[in-house]
Formats: C-alpha cells, sequence, structure tokens
C-alpha cells in the first residue's frame, strides 16, 4: 500500500481517501475490540472519532498508522471515561452501585465492571498491555503502541496478569 497524502487548503496534511478506506477496514475491528474494554458501548463512538482524527490531520510519524489509531482511540476513551465519571458525581453526588437482576445479562454487566475496576487500579501501561493482548494483539504491535522494547512485553504482560488477577479476586 503506497501511502498518498495532499495538503489541504488550510494547509493541513491529509490521507488519501481511498488508502484511508482501506486502513480503516483492516484495523476498524482490532481497535474496537481493544477500545471496548475501556470505553463499553461507547467504543465504536470513540474508534470512529480516532479514524476521523488520522483521516482530517495525518500524523507527522506515519511509521505504524494503526498503532496510531489506536493510540487515539485509547486516549479518547480514557478522556471519555474520566469526563463521564466526572458527570455522574456532579449529577449523583456520589456513585451508587444499583441492585441487579440475578439472570445471565446482569451477571455479565457485573463482570465487565469488576475488570475494569481492577484495571482502573492497575498502573496505566499495565492496563493498557492486557487490554491489547486480549484484543489480539501482537506482541510487535503492543511495543508500537505503547512505545516499549518488544523483548520487555512478554515480562510486563506477565506482570500485569499477577496483578490483574490479585486485584480482581478481592487482594490488594
Amino acid at each position: 500500500m503506497v501511502l498518498m497524502c495532499y495538503i489541504s487548503e488550510s494547509g493541513v496534511r491529509q490521507i488519501d481517501g481511498e488508502v484511508f478506506k482501506e486502513i480503516y477496514e483492516e484495523n476498524y475491528k482490532r481497535v474496537c475490540m481493544a477500545v471496548h474494554i475501556m470505553a463499553g458501548p461507547d467504543a465504536e463512538d470513540v474508534v470512529q472519532e480516532a479514524f476521523i482524527k488520522l483521516y482530517n490531520a495525518l500524523p507527522a510519524n506515519i511509521d505504524n498508522l494503526p498503532a496510531w489509531v489506536t493510540r487515539v482511540a485509547i486516549n479518547l476513551a480514557k478522556n471519555r471515561i474520566r469526563s463521564d465519571s466526572a458527570r455522574r458525581r456532579r449529577e449523583n453526588g456520589t456513585l451508587m452501585e444499583k441492585a441487579a437482576y440475578v439472570d445471565e445479562t446482569a451477571l455479565c454487566h457485573i463482570e465487565r465492571q469488576a475488570v475494569r475496576r481492577a484495571l482502573s487500579r492497575m498502573k496505566r501501561r499495565d492496563a493498557e498491555v492486557l487490554v491489547l493482548k486480549y484484543s489480539g494483539y501482537s506482541y510487535k504491535e503492543i511495543s508500537q503502541v505503547l512505545n516499549i522494547k518488544k523483548s520487555s512485553v512478554g515480562t510486563i504482560i506477565a506482570r500485569a496478569q499477577a496483578k490483574f488477577k490479585s486485584l480482581f479476586e478481592g487482594g490488594e
């Protein structure tokens, strides 16, 4: 794939439409999976916003556009979580857990919340490496997205998994 871009009337570098379409179709589902763990039902909106940013202003470093889009989407998801949390605190005063129905859907929701809670208590890099690993990213891709050495990815994942298990099971 040859990356073609042009300079818009406003002086911003933009990506060729056909090249963008190819990048979008190849990467959309994987980026959605990575962001879904953090953003839940808002994942598709967040990922589309990241791709819009790519389309509207091609980044200066274009070595790995899928990694760039994933990083932008993760950052947008974190921003959305922060703003949603602040909004809920303003609206409710405090966050209160609601009683859930004891059916399959409610149990899945509770488990997702527990996963998110455990991830939120971890170091950012450790949480992100787990999200990417379980979204199907390779060690090489994880190293590019998180800007860490490829040789360190396995060790970071192993330590992050141990920390997650401890937090998820009610430890620390």
